[in-house]
């Protein structure tokens, strides 16, 4: 009896609960509007045939009451390249979506651009309709496109050359195969889609940039808060026995810029870049195991793990460079330059004119065991406690005073010791073809009077 009781107060607590509940009601009259928190949404410049990213937009009903959307649909129906996603569903036409009062809802916009025959920017208009008691507002809906060679898991066997016509988008990975040249000419535009993007090479490549226009290797996010991001691709992977000659190119936006594993006998560059930028790395500039590099007049930095790494030895000559690696967004853990050589293989570093810099104490780092290394270092600004770097007109813990590290110019100030400090080697022009004077300045960037 008494449990009978029990579950019978239950019950009418409940009921009671129920009824006092606010009950809202369709509202119908047509003088609601609803509002918006966004009166168009805009796409950047987006790749044919990829996805993109998903826009969101906020629909708020202003009155106490529910009201009806009779009707949200994309003004071009099935022929639009839009779609939108509401309450999970996806589709171009809903109906009869209640949204209670002073409450909003959430529509998620996409845009898929299929190929076209045109060439540059087209913009693609729409709108989204949304009809409530027969009043109809829209929400515009704008998107510039770009065709492009979009590459999946795409391989090259012979000689092929790149231009830019239309950019190229790697969905996955591309190879050049071993015997195979690829040839990337000036302008043109190389995009990563994702982290598992990479340019793997076995063959040769060889980048052919000039001032003013660049190669630029990057991810293929373009909006503004992904501009300097780091680790949207994963980089270039050169194997054993490959060959790449890059000038003039910006590679940047990477897990790491180049990768490189080399095993040849002789100390000819497997590796030569000049004239080039690399920046913005998750993990490093350039990683190199047992390799043959050449650098010059070339700018390496914000990276979180090394501006230049050397594994078990190598030949690495340096020239005109600038390797700067700050923590204005992410902590490092290790210095801008690390040279190792586990293997004991045949080791030789030669540092030329070079700003090797950061905010760390000590920016150069020799790892033991480091074999019979022969390092030769002259004229260069170094921030590091290592004797081997003392003496050769070597300027010692010396601030090269850049213009704005921060923002990334690393343009030399007026009161630089790096100006005028350089030994003559023939380099004409610096990293953006600034011609040299007859007393060069160390680094990849000459000073010139603003």
């Amino acid at each position: 009896m008494k449990k009978l009781f029990v579950w019978s107060l239950l019950l009418l607590t409940f009921a009671q609960l129920v009824a006092c509940a606010p009950q809202e009601e369709i509202f119908t009259n047509n003088s609601v509007t609803l509002g918006f928190s966004d009166k168009a949404i805009v796409f950047d410049t987006l790749f044919t045939n990829t996805r993109s990213i998903t826009q969101r937009l906020r629909v708020y009903n202003p009155d106490k009451n529910a009201i009806r959307i009779n009707r949200i649909e994309i003004g071009g129906k099935a022929n639009s390249p839009y779609s939108v996603s509401i309450k999970g569903e996806k589709g171009t036409v809903f109906t009869d979506v209640e949204l209670l009062g002073k409450d909003s809802l959430l529509v998620l916009v996409e845009i898929n651009v299929p190929a076209n025959s045109q060439t540059g920017v087209v913009i693609a208009f729409d709108s989204l309709l949304f009809t409530t008691n027969q009043q109809q507002q829209q929400v515009k809906l704008i998107a510039w496109s770009e065709n492009a060679h979009v590459l999946q898991n795409y391989t090259i066997t012979g000689n092929e050359t790149w231009d830019k016509t239309k950019p190229y988008i790697i969905q996955d990975s591309v190879t050049v195969a071993a015997g195979a040249i690829l040839t990337i000419g000036d302008s043109t535009r190389v995009y990563g889609l994702d982290k598992n993007a990479f340019i793997r090479v076995k063959g040769n490549l060889i980048v052919k940039g000039d001032t003013g226009s660049i190669v630029t290797f990057t991810g293929i996010r373009r909006e503004i808060e992904f501009e300097e991001q780091l680790g949207q691709w994963r980089g270039i992977v050169m194997e054993a026995g490959a060959g790449v000659d890059i000038s003039y190119a910006l590679i940047k936006n990477a897990y790491t810029g180049i990768a490189i594993t080399g095993n040849d006998a002789d100390t000819a560059p497997d590796l030569i870049v000049k004239n080039t930028t690399i920046k913005n790395m998750f993990e490093h500039g350039i990683n190199a195991n047992n390799a043959d590099v050449l650098l010059e007049n070339s700018l390496i930095t914000n990276c979180i793990g090394n501006t230049l790494g050397v594994t078990n030895g190598g030949s690495y000559t340096l020239k005109h460079c600038t390797l700067a690696n700050y923590e204005f967004e992410f902590i490092r853990e290790t210095p801008s330059i690390l040279f190792s050589n586990e293997a004991a293989n045949p080791f030789t570093v030669e540092l030329t004119n070079n700003i090797l810099w950061g905010n760390k104490t000590n920016e150069v780092a020799l790892i033991e065991p480091l074999g019979n290394i022969k390092l030769t270092a002259r004229y260069n600004i170094v921030k590091t406690d290592l004797e081997v770097f003392e003496g050769n007109n070597n300027l010692l813990n010396q601030d090269p005073e850049f213009v704005k590290e921060n923002i990334g110019d690393f343009n030399l100030t007026k009161d630089s010791p790096a100006k005028d400090a350089a030994l003559p080697i023939g380099f004409m022009f610096d990293l953006i073809k600034t011609s040299r004077d007859a007393v060069p300045d160390i680094g990849a960037l000459e000073f010139v009077e603003k």
